[in-house]
């Protein structure tokens, strides 16, 4: 119910606390990132977000500590608008109370309607009130500076946003005119609105480098799935010629997903759409996003969109019940490739009915006591599951951090029942995810690591083959 920064220097900056009803808490700094704070800065109207420090950079806190995981893309107007999930988060002190740098509230700059904090339409904000910007002669030399001055890298197009994209509010500043090292827009030579009245100039927008992006689409799961890449202001997939785990891997890192668990070819969880990126990605396993890997190069391809490449992470989570019964079982979680149980230690009556909404087995449940589904014979991953009427599904309840053998004993494990009745099919995501969960025991070859072989055979072939015939 409330977002402030306290100890800072300025009112920008500080140590982030969340108000949780009544009780004020800081936030842990294991999974805060950059585009977490981006989103707090705009939302307290102190521009971009410069640097989100963690270690109680502004000292410790005194009262809880929140270990709520954001998802924020950046672009969201409100930290409540970002996915946020806390089953199986990981203990955390105030020695770990993350805080936010924010650019301040004199001359910020933004960008609005984009996937990122780093491209598309450009605002100015002088007086406290976010202006337009307005040229006829908008290039890569402003660009550039606006890029700069948002720490979004280098410009890699300069444009006017079409009509449906332009902004109706007043003009901060028009003719902008840069030679590239300035640091900041209003160093440029300028007009103010004072000065000029909008007319036939438009309003600006720019891409940098900082905006791109990857993700994983076609799925519910927020660590698996087939992978796209936002470059140039458009959302595109990576060919799987010679896709393997370090490539993977890369993108588990990239996404706060854990590490690579799979990886998946063929368009395996569905083909994308749009251009397709990047192909003959070949990642060592360490660097720090895709595309600085070695590859073809942006768009240099000889792929459709049935190669398109996919990942499963060690963090991408799912639920089941295990028995006959569609709507009634022991209750298991997926999580770093395997499945397990859940500990029913202080369970709340509240959590069957939670599992069984998602799983659409109706709005009511019950805890069975007398373990009727069987024990398991595999992990027992989560305890203390802490869910209440407030939490839309399992992953926003608190939890002890994820453990494989949490549960002292198999009496301990969670059988459920519901109200309502489903039907499973083979498009069940929880079914494909115990399919591709096998994994190849140490020496095995994989039908992937046989097929990349293959594929170096025939890959002159396809080329030529390319060359001569491209549709």
């Amino acid at each position: 119910t409330g977002f402030r920064l306290v100890n800072g220097s300025t009112v920008c900056s500080g140590r982030v606390e969340i108000k949780v009803g009544d009780a004020w808490g800081t936030v842990c700094d294991s999974h805060w990132d950059l585009s977490d704070a981006n989103v707090l800065c705009h939302q307290l109207n102190c521009g971009f977000a410069e640097s989100a420090p963690g270690g109680a950079y502004f000292g410790k806190g005194t009262d809880s500590v929140w270990t709520d995981t954001y998802h924020c893309k950046g672009t969201e107007p409100h930290l409540a608008h970002c996915p946020v999930t806390a089953l199986g988060a990981s203990q955390c002190s105030h020695d770990n109370d993350t805080s936010v740098i924010c650019s301040g509230r004199s001359e910020s700059l933004r960008l609005l309607n984009g996937e990122s904090q780093c491209d598309r339409r450009v605002e100015i904000s002088l007086r406290g009130v976010w202006d337009r910007v307005l040229d006829d002669e908008w290039d890569m030399n402003d660009a550039n500076v606006v890029c700069r001055q948002l720490q979004c890298g280098v410009a890699e197009k300069a444009y006017n946003p079409p009509k449906s994209e332009q902004g109706m509010g007043p003009v901060g500043l028009r003719r902008v005119q840069c030679v590239r090292n300035e640091t900041h827009l209003t160093l440029c030579d300028n007009s103010t609105s004072e000065t000029f009245q909008a007319g036939i100039a438009a309003d600006v927008g720019v891409i940098c480098s900082g905006s791109r992006q990857i993700r994983l689409v076609n799925g519910t799961g927020h660590c698996a799935r087939t992978v796209e890449i936002y470059y140039n202001g458009s959302w595109g997939t990576v060919c799987d010629d010679f896709w393997d785990l370090p490539d993977s891997n890369v993108i588990c890192k990239q996404l706060g997903c854990g590490h690579a668990i799979s990886a998946t070819v063929s368009a395996h969880h569905g083909e994308g759409s749009g251009q397709i990126w990047l192909d003959d990605v070949n990642c060592s396993g360490n660097e720090s996003d895709l595309w600085g890997c070695p590859s073809r190069g942006w768009s240099q391809h000889n792929c459709r969109h049935k190669e398109d490449a996919g990942v499963l992470c060690s963090e991408f989570t799912d639920l089941r019940l295990v028995s006959d019964s569609d709507c009634a079982g022991r209750l298991e979680v997926f999580y770093n490739g395997t499945w397990g149980s859940v500990c029913s230690n202080q369970m709340s009556g509240v959590t069957p009915a939670i599992v069984c909404k998602q799983l659409n087995c109706g709005d009511g449940g019950q805890i069975e006591r007398d373990f009727e589904y069987g024990a398991g014979s595999g992990s027992t991953w989560l305890d203390h599951v802490a869910c209440s009427e407030q939490h839309g599904s399992l992953w926003k309840c608190p939890s002890d951090p994820w453990d494989p053998k949490s549960c002292d004993n198999q009496a301990e494990e969670t059988h459920i029942s519901c109200a309502g009745k489903k039907s499973k099919t083979n498009s069940d995501p929880i079914y494909r995810v115990s399919k591709l969960s096998k994994l190849h025991r140490p020496g095995e070859v994989t039908c992937h690591e046989r097929r990349t072989d293959a594929r170096a055979e025939w890959r002159s072939d396809k080329e030529d083959r390319f060359s001569k015939n491209p549709s």
